[in-house]
């Protein structure tokens, strides 16, 4: 192999590698996850509480949804982009965040923005 083929074949093993690099940066982290709280950020013990994990112009078919509180995985790989608290209690304060993963085309979404829920008082005082 003279010095050209050689220069050729490490430039098209460069390209092909800078290319496979490329591919797996749009799989993993391309599309965004945003966390929603329903009815408000600050509720009083007692009150039902729903999050909602929403994949930015993905819309919600084949995905499964990861849930974080405070940075640390609370429910990990369920199908349901909602997640609810029937009767909130202090406990339940945080920061939470969400992300999607979709396994037909190995799929990975950015975490998502978070929000933080405040859980204070009693119910209806």
């Amino acid at each position: 192999m003279n010095i050209y083929s050689k220069y050729l074949f490490n430039l098209f093993v460069f390209k092909v590698t800078e290319l496979r690099i490329q591919m797996f940066n749009v799989s993993e982290g391309h599309v965004k996850a945003v966390v929603s709280v329903s009815p408000d950020n600050h509720v009083f013990r007692g009150e039902t509480v729903t999050l909602r994990c929403d994949i930015q112009g993905e819309g919600d078919t084949g995905w499964t949804y990861s849930w974080y509180k405070d940075g640390n995985t609370i429910y990990p790989y369920i199908t349901s982009n909602t997640y609810t608290f029937n009767f909130v209690v202090q406990y339940d304060s945080g920061t939470y965040t969400c992300r999607g993963y979709r396994g037909r085309d190995s799929q990975s979404s950015e975490i998502s923005n978070a929000v933080t829920l405040t859980v204070s008082g009693e119910f209806g005082l």
